[in-house]
């Protein structure tokens, strides 16, 4: 049985859109908050007054939360809606300012998931 990313229909507002593309190219376009330097290899830092434990991606050396992706693949593999992920774009240079997501696309990823739903929002300005 094929997996797929089921999404709550989202209620879109007139400078959004809904989109498919693959859970990688989401992952290259989100901004990540942070690189680490041992690439493949599990981390714990510290973020503020907490220590998580993460997971370093191999080809990109972004971070993901290892709780956090673990509770999303379980919750996608069940066949459970979830949000989609989205990405906020600047208009005037088409800029990814903003994004929610990665872990979710990371887990879809993983699942072998093809498509991922993703709302783009498009802003004039950098709020």
């Amino acid at each position: 049985m094929k997996l797929k990313y089921n999404y709550v229909d989202p209620r879109l507002q007139p400078d959004e859109e809904l989109i498919f593309m693959s859970p990688k190219q989401f992952n290259r376009l989100a901004i990540a908050p942070i690189k680490l330097k041992n690439i493949g290899k599990p981390e714990v830092f510290t973020e503020g007054s907490q220590r998580k434990k993460a997971y370093v991606d191999k080809e990109t050396g972004r971070v993901y939360y290892k709780f956090k992706l673990g509770r999303v693949y379980g919750r996608i593999k069940q066949g459970k809606e979830m949000d989609a992920p989205y990405l906020t774009i600047r208009n005037d240079d088409c800029k990814v300012i903003n994004h929610e997501g990665r872990h979710r696309a990371k887990a879809s990823e993983m699942l072998g998931i093809e498509e991922i739903p993703v709302i783009l929002r498009c802003r004039t300005h950098d709020c």
